[in-house]
């Protein structure tokens, strides 16, 4: 019985380790979208949220969505982003 109650203990300390990396690993940067959501619609909330994320500058913004600032601003002008 008490080997169980060791174990146990055992167990529960090294989830609680990989459960402070994993909160380590998604922070207040992630963009966590939910299910049901339209290609279209996971678009616009990406680019919203990193356009917040870089305080609206395009280029910045562009550059970390790997797109040309162009193509930044048709999806804007497409998705009433302003």
């Amino acid at each position: 019985m008490q080997s169980s109650i060791n174990r146990i203990k055992v167990l529960t300390t090294e989830l609680i380790r990989e459960s402070n990396k994993i909160k380590q690993l998604v922070n207040e940067d992630a963009i966590i979208l939910p299910l049901g959501l339209s290609m279209k619609e996971m678009e616009k909330i990406i680019i919203e949220k990193t356009l917040a994320h870089h305080q609206h500058h395009q280029t910045l913004t562009s550059e970390s969505l790997n797109m040309s600032r162009s193509t930044l601003w048709r999806l804007m002008k497409e998705h009433g982003i302003e």
